[in-house]
């Protein structure tokens, strides 16, 4: 992994060098290299982090002894893949590793521990043993006492194995206690045993259950952990199990404490700076595109303006500074025109600057990119050198052509709204039909 991230680290070196003498050596033309180190620059960056974390991430396992680490106490027999390997012949061995074992002294120990933990936060939210009216903690750290563990209470009604009391008022009247019962509250007998191997150890602990007061939250929680269990037992023999995301108010999240590898870091790197890149160019695309078709719109209109002023008599000189100052008027607002007269404002400029008209018509057409706009400068162009006589008649002719594209193009943009909408369709209608039959099938389920 070293070596790739080396060849990543040396490439992208060479590519800042490269880029940076092409711009230094080009910085008066306006160098494309120096363009793509402004707009790109953080896409480098970001993988050149990227490597650097993934470079350091892999000197963790660089130690010349080989560290087996076992089960803590109380885990199970896993198997260690090892490869052999001498000259030019290999052999891969599973080595059985046995989880880590307690001694005598120190069980009992931990026994004493895990009782002394269990009289700390047994009680749970409860002020203590003595008036217990929320669940009871039965948490115990299993790495830390790796016991099995047995709760055994002489009144089941009243505390599962779970350590879930069930003292709700109408269901303690229900099971046949009284109401002084509910106010001196009901003595219960919890006894724990700690199994460790064929050894075990017990101990008894005095309750008192109280009833329960109502709490709008805790009664939410209470419910979704007795689904939330009650599914897990339900799937015991699956591979696993489904939680729904929210249950009522109550959202359910999982905590993921897995950490990602040097490999995966230097992957999601590349991936986020080639996904931002093309990002980026899909972006530029569109943008080009809408200019596109905005001049397409424009044009008709265009003509149509040069033909009607020209008409007049007046110059086309004249025409661009009107059309100019008529568009300052409107251009917060949002305007299909606004691509073409952005760009005839940059030639009206260049003319109040000294360029001739010549060069003002020529660099517009080529500005604007499209043929039709080309063609209509060079005419321009002409007629501002020759003069042009039946100029209006091919205006008049250009205009019918722009007009007819222009309701191709619409068509066109119609037929790409309609399959567009296909997918949505689809989607409706795959909802439509999982709606009729999944009630079906559950039906005959």
């Amino acid at each position: 992994m070293r070596i790739i991230n080396l060849l990543v680290f040396v490439l992208l070196c060479g590519a800042f060098v490269m880029m940076y003498v092409c711009s230094k050596k080009e910085i008066d033309k306006g160098s494309k290299y120096k363009e793509v180190i402004v707009k790109y620059w953080h896409l480098f960056l970001l993988l050149f982090v990227a490597n650097g974390v993934s470079f350091v991430m892999t000197f963790d396992s660089g130690n010349e002894e080989i560290f087996v680490e076992r089960d803590g106490y109380g885990g199970e027999v896993k198997e260690v893949s090892i490869c052999l390997k001498k000259e030019e012949q290999e052999e891969e061995w599973q080595l059985p590793v046995q989880a880590k074992k307690l001694k005598q002294e120190q069980l009992e120990d931990l026994v004493d521990s895990a009782f002394s933990y269990f009289e700390e936060n047994l009680k749970g939210n409860n002020s203590s043993l003595r008036e217990v009216r929320s669940d009871l903690d039965y948490s115990l750290d299993y790495e830390k006492y790796p016991f099995d563990i047995e709760f055994v209470a002489d009144h089941y009604s009243l505390i599962d194995e779970e350590g879930v009391i069930r003292n709700e008022e109408k269901e303690l009247l229900d099971l046949g206690y009284s109401e002084q019962d509910l106010k001196v509250g009901i003595p219960v007998v919890l006894e724990i045993m700690l199994w460790y191997e064929e050894q075990s150890f017990s101990k008894e602990y005095n309750i008192t259950v109280f009833p329960k007061e109502e709490s709008v939250i805790e009664e939410a929680f209470s419910q979704v952990k007795e689904g939330m269990q009650k599914k897990e037992r339900e799937a015991i023999y699956e591979d696993g199990f489904y939680l729904p995301a929210k249950i009522g108010d109550v959202e359910i999240t999982m905590l993921d404490e897995t950490k990602p590898t040097s490999a995966q870091v230097l992957v999601a790197g590349i991936i986020l700076v080639v996904l931002l890149f093309l990002r980026e160019q899909e972006n530029k695309r569109k943008r080009m595109q809408e200019r596109k078709n905005c001049l397409i719109r424009s044009y008709p209109w265009f003509v149509n303006e040069l033909l009607l002023l020209m008409g007049a008599g007046m110059q086309t000189r004249n025409i661009l500074v009107l059309l100019t100052r008529d568009y300052e008027e409107i251009k917060n607002t949002a305007d299909y025109r606004k691509p073409l007269m952005e760009e005839i404002k940059i030639a009206v400029q260049a003319m109040e600057y000294g360029m001739s008209e010549e060069q003002v018509y020529y660099k517009l057409g080529r500005r604007l990119g499209l043929p039709c706009y080309m063609k209509i400068m060079t005419l321009l162009e002409q007629n501002v050198k020759r003069g042009g006589k039946g100029l209006g008649a091919v205006f008049e002719q250009e205009e019918l052509q722009a007009l007819e594209e222009r309701k191709n193009m619409a068509k066109r943009l119609g037929e790409e709204a309609g399959t567009k909408l296909l997918g949505p369709m689809i989607l409706l209608l795959l909802t439509i039909m999982l709606m009729i039959m999944l009630p079906a099938f559950w039906g005959f389920a």
